[in-house]
């Protein structure tokens, strides 16, 4: 959790419901969040792909089917930069 994050945001980034959300973490309500706090997401598993000529965080989020959001918080990544080379997690959510 970062500063200002909160279950609708974190939901969506990750393409799961705030229910799953809230299941998973023993959270009685969206409330219950505090910044620093690690959550659970409901993923299948985690790819790691390196950044070719040309990619982008964005391009990579279509081609996993997943969100930016996702990418840059599996990461610690902030901003759209990476870098050819750089090695990304890319998490698969469970659908």
């Amino acid at each position: 959790m970062r500063k200002g994050d909160n279950l609708t945001r974190i939901a969506q980034a990750f393409s799961v419901s705030q229910a799953e959300l809230r299941r998973l973490n023993a959270l009685k309500d969206k409330d219950d969040l505090k910044a620093g706090q690690k959550l659970k997401i409901p993923v299948q598993g985690v790819h790691t792909h390196t950044v070719q000529k040309g990619e982008t965080i964005s391009s990579l989020a279509r081609k996993y089917r997943t969100t930016t959001e996702a990418i840059r918080r599996a990461n610690g990544i902030e901003e759209e930069k990476i870098r050819i080379g750089q090695k990304l997690l890319i998490p698969v959510v469970k659908r």
